[in-house]
């Protein structure tokens, strides 16, 4: 910052988390001259060129001339007028918004600004009592750094390297007929789903998962030519040779050449692919994000405030709940028959569960239960023998398995009323997690929905076509 002549600033470069903060604390005088004006739209310019992690400017600019809610200039000052014009060009954010000079006598006024180049990395800006005589307010901002990288590595299943030929071996050897005949719909699932529990615990092996990762962009030709940019800076290092500088100028450029193309194949790919693999573009937006914003302070139909996870999460399910309307499905749904033929059975056969679990999304993330949409989709023949075995039971028996992430009394208003109105069932939000047993209940219905010629009419559960 020596390079700018602006007087009355003081700057601190913080590392934190790998990351580096910079905090600026600025004073300008009321009786500023143009010309030192001008030195601090230029110190400011020279700041944010150096495109820091994180950067925060506090101070007293004394420009009460501006009106920073609509950030509109409301004087005659040229001044403030181009102190206004540098921060929009900069896209610095304004984080106080209330008067912080109060004298007796005068209108209190707004001269105390916070800026950052992050909108979300001041949250909570507050105002205190002044110290001591001083007519000016103490600010009180807390800053969004973003968590530790350094955290403990985290276990978890890598179903991408399971050994799914010794499962469908083991899954082979048990005789489904005998071992599920005699149970209840519920008592199958349990069997079928603790069967399939034992063999992912043997054959399915843990990984590693580390907070700190490389860019998801970087490919080996990349990471090859950043080495060997490294590998020649340090040659130069040792020798300060004219040729090793100029070997190291030639890596250099190779290497922000494959950085810079890496990354702009892979934004491209996601860019094309937005549609069908939606949580990678987003995975990826997330992790340009610098300031890590979680769910702020929210406004109590009481008028309090939500502070902490629990009342927040209370807050939103009474605010979603509250839009719903509960109808009258006697009066709403009765609907006169249009067909005298009524199919008194349905049939789920093999062929058609082993269809629909192979058509599943291995992308999608394992559910409450713990078993990964991979492994149903992998295990596709096995499986369906078991399934559609669970299916026929639970429609003899007019029952649905219990599970925590949903209720029975759930399930059964999705399968009437849906049938009732005979739609389709709606997929889920992109991203949403789906446990193995609402994609056993999904196929239990899409059975249904995939071939309506053969299923015309089921008595209470299907409405007349």
């Amino acid at each position: 910052m020596d390079i700018c002549e602006f007087q009355e600033s003081v700057w601190v470069q913080l590392d934190i988390n790998h990351k580096i903060l910079v905090i600026g604390c600025v004073y300008r005088s009321p009786s500023s001259s143009h010309e030192n004006n001008q030195e601090l739209c230029k110190l400011l310019n020279v700041v944010c060129a150096r495109k820091w992690d994180h950067l925060l400017i506090v101070g007293d600019f004394n420009y009460k001339d501006i009106d920073w809610s609509t950030n509109q200039f409301t004087g005659g000052n040229e001044d403030a007028s181009n102190f206004l014009d540098c921060i929009e060009d900069l896209y610095l954010f304004q984080h106080v918004q209330s008067p912080t000079r109060y004298r007796s006598g005068c209108t209190p006024s707004l001269l105390d600004l916070a800026f950052t180049n992050e909108e979300e990395l001041v949250v909570n800006p507050s105002h205190d009592a002044t110290i001591g005589k001083s007519d000016h307010v103490t600010l009180h901002l807390q800053l969004l750094i973003g968590s530790n990288d350094e955290e403990e590595e985290v276990l978890s299943r890598s179903y991408y390297h399971a050994d799914y030929d010794s499962m469908r071996d083991a899954l082979k050897e048990i005789d489904w007929k005998k071992e599920l005949g005699d149970l209840s719909g519920e008592e199958a699932w349990d069997f079928l789903e603790k069967s399939l529990q034992t063999c992912i615990e043997a054959y399915v092996p843990f990984k590693k998962k580390h907070q700190k990762k490389q860019p998801e962009w970087m490919n080996h030709q990349c990471k090859k030519a950043i080495e060997l940019k490294h590998k020649s800076w340090n040659r130069y290092q040792k020798s300060r040779s004219v040729a090793d500088w100029t070997i190291y100028v030639k890596h250099r450029n190779i290497a922000s050449s494959e950085v810079k193309t890496a990354k702009s194949d892979f934004e491209n790919k996601l860019a094309d692919e937005v549609k069908v693999n939606v949580k990678s573009f987003w995975r990826y937006v997330k992790s340009q994000t610098k300031a890590k914003c979680g769910i702020p302070e929210l406004l109590k139909a009481d008028g309090t405030w939500a502070k902490d996870d629990q009342e927040k999460a209370d807050t939103l399910n009474s605010f979603f709940g509250s839009v719903y309307t509960e109808d009258d499905a006697a009066s709403t749904y009765d609907m006169p028959r249009k067909t005298a033929v009524v199919l008194d059975d349905v049939e789920f056969t093999i062929d058609d569960i082993n269809a629909l679990l192979s058509n599943l999304d291995s992308n999608k993330s394992p559910g409450p239960d713990d078993i990964h949409s991979r492994v149903l989709k992998e295990l596709h023949n096995e499986l369906a023998e078991p399934l559609q075995i669970i299916f026929t039971k639970l429609l003899r028996e007019d029952t649905v398995p219990a599970h925590p992430s949903r209720s029975r009394e759930a399930w059964d208003h999705f399968l009437v009323e849906g049938s009732r109105q005979n739609i389709k069932p709606e997929p889920a939000a992109p991203g949403a997690p789906l446990s193995p047993q609402l994609q056993a209940m999904a196929m239990h219905c899409a059975v249904c929905w995939s071939q309506p010629e053969r299923y015309v009419f089921w008595p209470e559960l299907v409405a007349v076509r």
